[in-house]
């Protein structure tokens, strides 16, 4: 869906060549990853790296002739971000020739798989230098005579995952093809990033990307909702980005009747994964104003699909919504909103954020915490085109994982299987907590898929299990208490051990321990001397429930008279 609606826009009339010069603006999302870059834990999280097996007979130098003709067919590769007098960031580019591209060459035969396994990782998280390094580094590691592994290891400020299927693709097309002595032939490029930087810039004060800012104005207007989900510790001040992964492949009879389930609505997987999300989401905070980030490729001209470069873009979907609605509702809701934010997709992240003029919130990502992915590939063109694949056989790296949001679903329809990988950021998250997450989303397509007519407040998402440990919690008829004292005395003993803890709440009403047995001591002392209250003696109570009621239960008990509750409702 992403693909295709990227299209819907396209730049009839092309991209136009940049005049030469020595400084290019930035492109708005090279600029918003060079912010984020600046801070200490965002310096290693747009770190990208492929990783892939040469067999066979290597030739050093025409790997190097491979890697020079893809350097100068791609000026971005050969770009470094700077800072003028004036403070403003730009991009500049060097000439092939003055380019000594970063190429390192290793001889492990000699140490064991866990040692170079280590050595790659290493160069997977190893920062980048914007002003002084390469943004790009190529190796090659010997493992075994016949066979080394080329390891990629590139800035997000350059790249996006669809550059790195394309760098992959035509480094391998060039270096087989030069080995092979046979002829090759590549998409010709009609321009160069740094042409799509400048037009960019210049495109914004556009009629239509004026339109479009009018648009994404309008849907953020008014106070910005801050998803409040459930976390196992405490924010951080500063926003981190550690990370796991967790992986899952959701029930193929499950996924076979959602995915019947959106056509059946003139839906996409796409607009049903991000109704269960919403669904999810309003299930764990009962908030029913959501926003989710999502993706867009930003190849909206046809002079850009064999591009190398950052062209993503991202779309922050907010959705508002009654509790009331059914899930099928809520599908066609989102659908009709969705569409709307794709036609309106090359407005950028980074403009709208400016314009918006958030307050800072140094814990949070900006805008959204949760973001949604969707990748449409089959078994022989898997994910690992587009973000290099990390297992080469029986050589597995286990790579640090960096988050960037609370929370990224990243799902990947396979043929007629659906996958997941959440990325999620460990300082807030144990990874139990997120497989709870994942059970529930499971759940909820299943219920919906069978029943969406009914609300989604009412969807029952918990497990068999789930439920029985709740009424176990909850249930304390098996709790022993002393037999020689009394309600009263196990109550006081617990406000002289913690007074100041909250004993009862009643919508925004609460009380300490402290309070609540001040208070009950007063009602009981003005029973016994106001009518001598003693056993046996029963005082009704008919009041509507709340902290009065609680109050007067126990200033009763403690006069030494019986309560007897009285349904308020009746006559």
């Amino acid at each position: 869906m992403i693909r295709y609606l990227s299209y819907q826009d396209s730049t009839k009339n092309g991209i136009p060549v940049a005049k030469e010069q020595e400084q290019y603006p930035l492109s708005s999302s090279q600029y918003r990853i060079w912010i984020l870059s600046q801070f200490e834990e965002g310096s290693i999280a747009y770190n990208m790296s492929g990783l892939n097996t040469i067999e066979g007979d290597f030739d050093e130098n025409i790997f190097q002739e491979t890697f020079q003709e893809i350097l100068e067919r791609h000026e971005i590769l050969r770009a470094s971000i700077k800072t003028n007098n004036d403070g403003e960031v730009y991009q500049s580019i060097k000439s092939s020739s003055d380019f000594i591209p970063s190429l390192t060459y290793k001889d492990y035969r000699d140490k064991s798989t866990a040692e170079i396994q280590e050595i790659v990782k290493a160069s997977f998280v190893a920062p980048f230098d914007f002003e002084n390094d390469d943004l790009i580094r190529i190796s090659v590691f010997r493992t075994e005579d016949n066979k080394r592994l080329l390891i990629i290891s590139i800035h997000h400020i350059i790249c996006d995952g669809w550059s790195m299927g394309i760098l992959v693709r035509e480094f391998m097309t060039i270096y087989q093809s030069k080995i092979n002595r046979s002829s090759y032939a590549l998409p010709k490029l009609a321009i160069q990033y740094k042409d799509y930087a400048v037009w960019q810039q210049n495109d914004l004060n556009s009629v239509g990307q004026n339109k479009q800012e009018k648009y994404w104005l309008s849907l953020f207007d008014g106070e910005i909702p801050v998803l409040d989900f459930p976390t196992n510790r405490n924010r951080p001040l500063v926003k981190t980005y550690n990370g796991k992964r967790i992986r899952r492949s959701f029930n193929e009879q499950v996924y076979k009747k959602f995915n019947s389930l959106c056509l059946q609505h003139e839906g996409t997987v796409f607009i049903g994964l991000l109704t269960v999300l919403n669904t999810l989401l309003y299930r764990y905070t009962k908030q029913t104003d959501i926003i989710v980030g999502t993706p867009v490729a930003g190849r909206d001209s046809v002079d850009l699909e064999n591009q190398i470069g950052c062209y993503i873009n991202t779309l922050a979907l907010r959705n508002v919504f009654q509790e009331s609605v059914s899930f099928q509702e809520l599908f066609g809701q989102i659908k009709q909103s969705t569409l709307a934010s794709f036609e309106n997709q090359t407005y950028p992240f980074d403009s709208l954020v400016k314009k918006l003029n958030l307050k800072h919130d140094t814990s949070r990502s900006v805008l959204f915490d949760v973001m949604l992915v969707l990748q449409n590939t089959n078994k022989e063109n898997s994910s690992a085109e587009n973000s290099g694949n990390k297992d080469q056989g029986d050589f597995k790296i286990e790579e640090k994982v960096l988050s960037k949001f609370d929370m990224t679903f990243n799902f990947e329809e396979i043929d007629s299987a659906l996958d997941v990988a959440v990325e999620y950021n460990t300082d807030i998250f144990d990874e139990a907590a997120i497989d709870r997450v994942l059970d529930h989303f499971e759940s909820i397509m299943n219920v919906v898929s069978q029943s969406p007519e009914n609300p989604i407040s009412q969807i029952d998402y918990l497990s068999i299990s789930e439920k029985e440990h709740l009424v176990s919690m909850f249930d304390n008829s098996n709790v022993s208490y002393p037999s020689d004292v009394t309600i009263i005395d196990i109550f006081e003993e617990q406000a002289l051990k913690y007074p100041d803890n909250i004993a009862v709440v009643f919508g925004n009403d609460r009380l300490t321990y402290k309070e609540l047995n001040e208070a009950s001591n007063q009602l009981g002392s003005y029973l016994r001397e106001q009518y001598q209250t003693a056993a046996d003696d029963l005082i009704c109570i008919n009041m509507r429930p709340g902290i009065r009621m609680v109050i007067s239960i126990l200033g009763i008990l403690k006069s030494g008279a019986g309560y007897v509750p009285i349904n308020a409702d009746f006559p």
